[in-house]
C-alpha cells in the first residue's frame, strides 16, 4: 500500500509537469497544482518509510 503512494505521486507529478510545459489546464487542475500534489505524495511516502522502520 505504501509503495503505491510513491508511484501515484510520480504519476501525478509527471502529468502535472507535462501540463505545465504544454500550458494546458483543466479548470481547477493546473499543472502547478498537480506537481505540488505529486511532490506531497512522494514526501508522504518518505515519511511513512522513515517512521515504519
Amino acid at each position: 500500500m505504501i509503495s503505491k503512494i510513491k508511484y501515484a505521486g510520480i504519476f501525478i507529478g509527471s502529468i502535472g509537469y507535462l501540463m505545465k510545459v504544454t500550458h494546458t489546464g483543466l479548470g481547477f487542475f493546473q499543472g502547478n497544482l498537480l506537481v505540488i500534489v505529486g511532490l506531497f505524495l512522494i514526501a508522504a511516502y518518505a515519511l511513512a518509510k522513515l517512521f515504519r522502520k
